[in-house]
């Protein structure tokens, strides 16, 4: 075991994906500030974040939970939108 391990890291190479750490997988969450207690606009502006990203769509897409025209046409979306991120980032 201690033949996989990497210097400087601390990850173990096991051919999967490298272990993310805490401060990766962290990076890549959705966050929503509660202010004055106020769940409702909590929840909406989740809501409204997770819709944006197309997390429900993907995992939906996943699951097999799509029908065959949604799958193209999400596909197609996003590819227009990685498209359109090339473009800007020219």
């Amino acid at each position: 075991m201690s033949a996989d391990k990497k210097k400087g890291g601390g990850q173990l190479s096991l051919g999967l994906a490298p272990f993310l750490t805490t401060r990766q997988r962290n990076a890549n969450m959705t966050k929503v500030y509660v202010l004055n207690n106020n769940m409702d606009q909590a929840i909406k502006i989740l809501q409204r974040k997770n819709q944006k990203a197309g997390i429900l769509k993907d995992l939906q897409m996943r699951k097999g939970a799509l029908s065959k025209s949604e799958r193209r046409r999400f596909k197609d979306y996003t590819a227009a939108l990685r498209l359109a991120k090339m473009q800007r980032h020219r």
